[in-house]
């Protein structure tokens, strides 16, 4: 008999073992999941967004999209990540205004040269350019440029050695050899493409089949000055050149300051 009622709370024992443990599984089961689905709405990833309405076709330019960080749940498939890697592509379909760029919304290989062009009346024109005229490869897409003409002809009906004369000034650069994209720049060209009108494509086109020696300048990032210039002829290297250095040197004696956002130019002792 004994025996008997030491096996029953045995078993009871064992049975109420089981039984709490079992309890005490599900609640740390059911604990863990709460936290993983917890962290799981709170985990934040970058993603890229449209800051306007986008049209098909559009080149993507800098300001058209920004990123923002968002709920890893509210991310799209395949959503960009990258702001650097969005410019400079093409929408190849419709982006809205605070809607997510995805892969399958732009071109992801290099934008073709028609959609670097500024637009409306704007014209590329491609330059021949050989080493020092052409900056010695040190040009890129964006640059602006003014560009001379070296005429070896007769221009003033004397005979006087060749002329070279500013032919346009603060032109924007398209195209670098082959290279419309920073990112795959050519250190060494033959061609400068640049953004002009149609009546500046015409003056530049006889230039360029007449003979004419083309150089390019490279303009500051914030210059956008257009100068009254003359032409400069071969006899006349040896006079210009004093009153040249004396304007030179009145420049150098200058200096720009800026104070808060105010410019102003002193000059030096």
């Amino acid at each position: 008999m004994e025996r008997k009622r030491v096996l029953f709370y045995s078993i009871i024992s064992g049975l109420l073992g089981v039984i709490l443990v079992g309890i005490y599984v599900y609640r740390l089961e059911s604990r863990l999941g709460s936290d993983i689905a917890g962290n799981t709405g709170r985990l934040k990833v970058t993603v890229v967004i449209a800051t306007e309405d986008i049209p098909a076709g559009t080149l993507i330019r800098d300001g058209m999209v920004k990123v923002k960080e968002i709920n890893e749940t509210s991310a799209l498939p395949m959503a960009m990540s990258c702001r650097e890697e969005v410019v400079g592509q093409v929408a190849v379909e419709e982006i809205i205004k605070g809607s997510q760029v995805t892969v399958y919304r732009i071109n992801n290989k290099r934008a073709n040269l028609s959609s670097k062009i500024p637009g409306k009346g704007i014209r590329a024109l491609s330059l021949p350019v050989i080493g020092v005229n052409g900056l010695s490869g040190l040009l890129h897409p964006g640059n602006r440029v003014d560009i001379l003409g070296t005429f070896k002809g007769n221009l003033s009906g004397s005979y006087s050695g060749p002329t070279t004369c500013t032919l346009l000034q603060n032109v924007q650069v398209l195209a670098v050899g082959r290279s419309i994209n920073k990112k795959f720049e050519e250190e060494h060209y033959s061609s400068v493409t640049v953004a002009v009108t149609p009546d500046e494509s015409e003056i530049l086109s006889l230039a360029i089949n007449s003979g004419t020696i083309i150089t390019l300048t490279l303009r500051s990032g914030e210059d956008n000055d257009i100068l009254e210039l003359k032409k400069k002829k071969f006899n006349e290297i040896f006079n210009l050149k004093t009153s040249l250095n004396k304007k030179r040197k009145e420049y150098m004696k200058s200096i720009e300051v800026i104070r808060s956002t105010n410019k102003e130019t002193e000059r030096v002792k």
